[in-house]
């Protein structure tokens, strides 16, 4: 793995450590957030504010795992798309 070989053994177990902790938290917010939790959320101005923050915080961890992950041969139009709609933090 190309992380293993760029990292000292130990930020290696922090970040697995940390990547385990967010997968479980996600996994976790994935129960949490029924359909009905979000039709009620969006009936109220902080419930639109934090499902926007929800979508942008979702949206850079998905833009930051794929890019990482990128394959020229396979993912080129994704990339453009991607760098088209900028990239939120």
């Amino acid at each position: 793995m190309l992380v293993r070989r760029l990292l000292p053994a130990m930020q290696t177990e922090e970040a697995l450590r940390v990547t385990k902790d967010v997968m479980e938290r996600m996994e976790q917010a994935q129960q949490d957030l029924t359909e009905e939790v979000v039709k009620l959320a969006k009936a109220n101005e902080q419930g639109i504010k934090q499902l926007e923050r929800m979508e942008n915080a979702i949206s850079s961890i998905g833009k930051l795992l794929v890019l990482l992950d990128f394959d020229p041969t396979r993912d080129l139009d994704l990339l453009k798309k991607f760098r088209s709609q900028g990239f939120k933090s």
